[in-house]
């Protein structure tokens, strides 16, 4: 193993070159001549707006008067707007449409209003259902992630502790530390890689340049699986300590909380909600909102009104009810937008902390 080479020169000298960047590389993974609404979707939900962590400043924010106003305001700039635009733009010239032939008489396609009204409690139910299941995901995911960074806490103090304080366990213990400092930044590459991911291996590069030596970082980015490639680094190490019995086995437990970390992320990023369950609420949804217009300009009629009100009134259930849809979508797949790297950042400042 490469940890043997006793290169500690070379990556002092290499961390220092590299010190200005402290925060992860933005996301290389992501094309930047795409400029289709999912390419900008993407781009936006891998923006420091999008995975932040907060501080007492930031809750203040949150939690002042004008937040209301605030959000209202930000509406065309929100991400999730972005995202229905255009399914909100097609439900509108529908409604256009349906006033049209009710102002013409041709109301035929419209249906009694108590239709819909039957069918809004199981829409209800659906879009509950489906936003509850994907947030239950995404907190499932930052729970996993809480105790990764814990366990690596746990790994640095334990190595700085117990590794012997000869020379060549003073090299063991450094080694130990910087594979603990590279274990998140390799799990969110990981994670956010593969085939069309928004992350590759110039963002594990640049993020490992000031951590591991280039022929860890070379044997690294052989791996078909780079985390329990330093899961493995971090055993060895260990074994080559002759640390004494309970040491070995905190150690090692550690170690296998790792593994079940990588489990427990791979289990959510791998295992969508049922897809059927998914098309039978964007169907159903979808439907109840194309055929709403017909029913609701003809109501709109008979009560006396304009049959025009029935364009504000079907523009904000569509913004409604398809927002709802795609923040259930976002939260699906959570590694997107949880901040893996302020929690890799937090870990390797953690770790630096040890040696003060």
């Amino acid at each position: 193993f490469l940890w043997r080479d006793k290169k500690g020169g070379a990556r002092m000298a290499m961390a220092a070159a590299s010190s200005e960047t402290d925060k992860c590389p933005i996301d290389k993974g992501l094309d930047p001549n795409d400029n289709s609404l999912d390419a900008q979707a993407e781009r936006y939900r891998a923006s420091p707006t999008r995975r932040t962590v907060f501080f007492y400043n930031d809750w203040r924010r949150a939690r002042s008067t004008n937040r209301l106003w605030r959000a209202m305001r930000t509406i065309p700039e929100s991400q999730v707007f972005g995202q229905i635009v255009s399914e909100c733009s097609v439900i509108v010239l529908i409604s256009i449409a349906a006033c049209l032939l009710q102002l013409h008489g041709l109301n035929w396609l419209a249906v009694n209003l108590s239709f819909f009204s039957m069918g809004l409690p199981c829409l209800s139910l659906l879009i509950v259902f489906r936003t509850n299941s994907s947030y239950a995901r995404w907190d499932d995911a930052r729970r996993i992630l809480g105790a990764s960074l814990n366990r690596s806490r746990d790994a640095a103090r334990q190595a700085v502790g117990w590794f012997p304080k000869t020379p060549q366990g003073q090299i063991l213990k450094e080694r130990m530390m910087r594979y603990v400092q590279a274990w998140p930044y390799s799990l969110k590459c990981h994670l956010r890689g593969g085939p069309g991911g928004c992350e590759d291996d110039d963002n594990l590069k640049e993020t490992l340049a000031g951590i591991l030596t280039p022929d860890e970082i070379t044997l690294l980015l052989q791996s078909s699986h780079r985390p329990m490639h330093i899961m493995q680094c971090m055993t060895e190490i260990g074994r080559e300590g002759n640390l004494p019995i309970p040491a070995q086995i905190n150690l090692d437990q550690n170690i296998a909380a790792f593994s079940d970390v990588v489990g427990g992320c791979e289990r959510i990023l791998r295992t969508p909600i049922p897809l059927s369950y998914k098309r039978m609420t964007d169907r159903f949804l979808m439907l109840w909102l194309i055929g709403l217009p017909f029913s609701l300009a003809m109501e709109v009629t008979k009560a006396g009104f304009s049959v025009w009100m029935t364009l504000p009134v079907i523009s904000l259930t569509s913004f409604l009810l398809l927002s709802i849809e795609e923040i259930a979508t976002q939260l699906e797949e959570p590694f997107s937008i949880l901040p893996m790297g302020p929690y890799a950042d937090t870990c390797r400042n953690n770790v630096d902390g040890l040696f003060v």
